[in-house]
């Protein structure tokens, strides 16, 4: 699907017993297919992924904490999150497990008035802080230059290897997303 190579049977048959549901969502601006190496990685371990088409609107302040807070969502991985427009009082009743990853470099969202702020102010959140990373390291490399307010979404600084990157991170979130469920 365009410039993301995807590997996906769809309309496919789930195996019969899953360690739980992972939905995984791209994020503002993002797109649904740009995180495939990862969905895959949870998927090989043992995880049924579900991707939504389109983000709904983003939620803020009170209300995006009480979906955090929802019985059904039992735990949160946030990668470059938003944060300077949620309240730390927001965050009171969160219980689940977290995680937060930043950017070191991230330009787009920098890291202290979002990741760095949003770990701060959740209780017990483990933080990732990823050195040389801009915005979209987290994505996998587009086949083609894809342009944003930040760059091309490929360009990464010297020194940082997106794919030796992605593949820790299938192995980090699924073991994150392990020891929560246990």
């Amino acid at each position: 699907m365009g410039p993301f190579t995807q590997r996906v049977a769809m309309g496919g048959k789930p195996e019969d017993k899953v360690k739980g549901l992972i939905l995984l969502s791209h994020g503002t601006g993002g797109t649904e297919v740009g995180h495939t190496s990862l969905a895959e990685g949870l998927a090989r371990q043992g995880y049924l992924v579900a991707r939504p088409a389109d983000n709904p609107a983003p939620t803020t302040g009170s209300a995006a904490a009480r979906q955090l807070a929802d019985a059904r969502v039992r735990a949160v991985l946030a990668m470059a999150p938003v944060g300077a427009v949620l309240s730390a009082e927001s965050f009171a009743d969160v219980k689940v497990p977290t995680a937060i990853y930043s950017a070191d470099k991230d330009r787009f969202l920098v890291p202290r008035f979002h990741a760095e702020w949003v770990a701060k102010n959740l209780p017990a959140a483990q933080f990732h802080h990823v050195p040389n990373a801009l915005h979209f390291a987290f994505m996998d490399t587009p086949t083609m230059p894809i342009a944003t307010e930040d760059g091309d979404i490929a360009t990464d600084l010297p020194g940082f290897e997106r794919q030796e990157f992605l593949r820790r991170l299938q192995r980090e979130i699924p073991a994150f997303f392990d020891m929560a469920f246990q």
